[in-house]
């Protein structure tokens, strides 16, 4: 939203037209394009032509997503846009549909479906604790006196890693009141206009998916980054790199090596060693 209001210098409520119209056009594509992959005959199976094929356009169309076009009038403009989002959210699903129904297409075999849904959902283990102590150690040097912990995705052992990690390397400094734990679908409008209504006030979200979800709520809410509140988020996407948000990113060498490893012991029989802990950076943008 930031993007769209101050840098493609579009009114804020017909920016909000942008993402609407792409979730929405989204919601419609997903079935659609399960449907149209089900009954795909080719020489590649049913799934692997649309990632290989698609996979160009979704990186394109991200890109194209964050450029600035001086268009006039402004509604030409919102049309744009709103043709960039839909071709963004069009080749995401085109990519990710096939690739979650790829498993049962490699193997009849329960067991080795269950193996691989294993092994492409985890790899190796990233630093949760160390990238949480990072960032809460980030705040605490620009003085912030109250921090706000949102968990993204609920059961999710990673995400709850970073708030355990995140509170423990707060209360260390802090006293413990000063310290607040919500999930995102929980998080309203008031809980936002309350803690930000001092300042001194940071919010921390397990995952920069989330920490874009609550720049756009503090932005709608009038509020400036990071003078009436701070932003922090984790992962280190392209995304979170665009808009300047602080984050943690993880050493791309070393979680490829790791992951490779990993990936041999398993096509050579071998018992997996211990997951590596890949090492967490802190990267500070403008929202702290």
């Amino acid at each position: 939203m930031f993007f769209l209001t101050d840098v493609a210098a579009i009114p804020p409520v017909l920016a909000a037209w942008v993402f609407s119209v792409g979730r929405i056009w989204d919601a419609f594509s997903d079935p659609l394009m399960g449907h149209i992959s089900d009954r795909t005959k080719s020489p590649w199976g049913r799934r692997r032509p649309y990632i290989l094929f698609g996979a160009p356009f979704l990186g394109l169309s991200f890109i194209l997503l964050w450029q600035q076009y001086n268009i006039e009038p402004t509604i030409l403009k919102l049309l744009v846009y709103c043709g960039i989002s839909i071709l963004f959210f069009t080749s995401f699903t085109v990519v990710a549909v096939p690739y979650a129904s790829l498993v049962p297409e490699l193997t009849l075999d329960y067991d080795e479906r269950t193996s691989f849904s294993g092994w492409k959902g985890a790899s190796v283990h990233v630093d949760n604790a160390g990238g949480s102590a990072a960032i809460t150690g980030h705040l605490l040097e620009r003085n912030v006196t109250r921090l706000l912990f949102v968990q993204v995705q609920r059961e999710h052992l990673g995400h709850e890693e970073r708030g355990k990690a995140a509170q423990a390397s707060w209360c260390s400094k802090r006293s413990v009141e000063t310290f607040s734990f919500c999930y995102l679908d929980e998080m309203t409008d008031l809980q936002i206009r309350e803690f930000t209504a001092d300042a001194g006030g940071a919010i921390f979200c397990s995952n920069d998916d989330g920490a874009l979800l609550v720049w756009q709520k503090l932005l709608s809410a009038g509020l400036k980054l990071p003078e009436q509140v701070r932003l922090a988020g984790f992962d280190g996407t392209l995304a979170a790199g665009a808009i300047g948000l602080t984050t943690v990113v993880f050493d791309g060498s070393a979680l490829a090596e790791a992951g490779m490893n990993i990936l041999l012991d398993k096509m050579a029989g071998r018992k997996t060693k211990a997951h590596r802990k890949i090492p967490a950076r802190l990267r500070a943008g403008t929202t702290t």
